[in-house]
């Protein structure tokens, strides 16, 4: 009966997916309860109904036209980047720019103009009216338009850093244009400046952290890139910077059949909306085509010991958001060491071994320089002199021989005001 019954609502809806049925018992009546898969093939419509609806919140409303636009981008089977772009020309192609790209591939630097239009073509960089002019689509602006904003002006991003803090304040804004391999380069400009970066002593060497791992800030962004929907006219790639946290939002979510739990749990096959885009980026080595981006992500931010690594769908929009811990952990934080390399050239080995056994004590006392690096204490005192006369250390007690007194670094090594 459950069979037959799934079938007769498969073909009667037209569902690609069949229907799981289940039969419930409660307070002595029967229900049954139809669990209906998402389909890969959107919008569905309701017989009746002129406009398919969608869910919001708790409630059911009808679909606008940007949204019923977007199920069919995305349940479309066509690369969308291929679409051919109605105000450009080919004069808008940087096709130096693009013989590079193909030469790159076929080995070859010799191709003549009519062989390199056609093999653009065949990639999607262009498209051939029925008159024979070759137009640029999406992907072929994108990626080696001369001025692609001109005619798609929603691929610019913006970018805003805000940041207030005790030793800096930052508050910028930037917007990023150009092709998309400009728009790469303009997002590491911006985001390296904006990070805060540690550095510590360990073994006598400076060792400097940033406190989010950059490699997976730019897979994020060049995801964004390659998988936003780029008929998503009203919204762009947006990168927010703030006092723990980044974001990376881009317009469109995921596509179908692919899920937020099916990124979660790493199990999927890579699907996008723009196959040129991607192949483009693979080729230069940009990201790669396995869809393994997500996973790598994942994995830096639990070396980084981020607070959060998360990932999500809203409005339309795909955000990645990374936030952060304080760099080195809390207590290592406020005793950071902060010295410069030219410093650390004028000490001696003695005075080398006094920082390192300063950093795992936080203050040092004579004879816990003597135990450690085997000196009479004549000679540590006179380490230690020497190191405050060089406003290294800093003395805190009555007098030298004093056993209570103990050596601190200099205020100006560390962040205590």
């Amino acid at each position: 009966m459950e069979h037959g019954l799934t079938n007769k609502i498969r073909a009667r809806c037209k569902l690609d997916v069949s229907p799981q049925i289940e039969f419930v018992e409660y307070r002595s009546k029967s229900f049954i309860i139809v669990h209906c898969p998402k389909g890969p093939h959107a919008p569905y419509y309701v017989k009746g109904y002129p406009k398919p609806f969608v869910r919001r919140g708790s409630s059911n409303f009808e679909a606008n036209d940007i949204e019923i636009a977007q199920m069919y981008r995305d349940s479309s089977r066509i690369s969308y980047d291929r679409t051919i772009v109605d105000d450009a020309s080919l004069e808008d192609i940087d096709l130096k720019a693009a013989k590079r790209y193909i030469s790159k591939r076929k080995k070859s630097k010799e191709i003549a103009k009519e062989a390199l239009l056609d093999i653009l073509r065949k990639e999607g960089i262009l498209c051939r009216t029925r008159d024979g002019e070759y137009l640029p689509t999406i992907a072929g602006l994108l990626l080696f338009g001369k001025d692609p904003q001109s005619c798609l002006p929603h691929t610019a991003i913006k970018a805003d850093a805000k940041y207030r803090g005790s030793d800096k304040d930052w508050d910028a804004i930037a917007t990023f244009e150009g092709n998309l391999f400009q728009q790469i380069k303009q997002f590491d400009e911006f985001i390296i400046p904006h990070i805060r970066v540690s550095a510590k002593i360990v073994g006598f060497k400076r060792i400097e952290k940033t406190e989010f791992p950059i490699e997976a800030l730019r897979e994020a962004f060049i995801n964004a890139l390659a998988h936003r929907d780029y008929g998503f006219i009203q919204g762009s790639i947006a990168v927010r910077i703030s006092d723990n946290s980044i974001e990376i939002a881009s317009p469109g979510e995921l596509l179908r059949p692919l899920t937020i739990d099916d990124l979660k749990r790493g199990e999927f096959e890579p699907v996008t909306r723009n196959k040129v885009i991607v192949k483009a980026l693979v080729e230069e080595e940009l990201m790669e085509e396995r869809g393994t981006g997500f996973i790598r992500m994942k994995k830096l931010a639990k070396e980084y010991d981020l607070e959060r690594f998360d990932f999500k769908e809203y409005m339309g929009f795909f955000k990645v958001t990374f936030q952060s811990k304080p760099l080195w952990g809390k207590e290592i934080e406020k005793k950071k060491i902060l010295i410069p390399d030219e410093t650390l050239k004028a000490l001696d080995n003695d005075q080398l071994k006094i920082l390192e056994v300063l950093e795992e004590k936080e203050k040092v006392k004579v004879v816990d320089c003597v135990s450690q690096i085997k000196k009479s204490p004549i000679t540590i005192r006179r380490k230690l002199k020497n190191m405050v006369e060089k406003k290294i250390l800093e003395v805190v007690g009555k007098s030298p021989t004093d056993p209570t007194t103990y050596y601190i670094l200099h205020p100006r090594f560390t962040n205590r005001k």
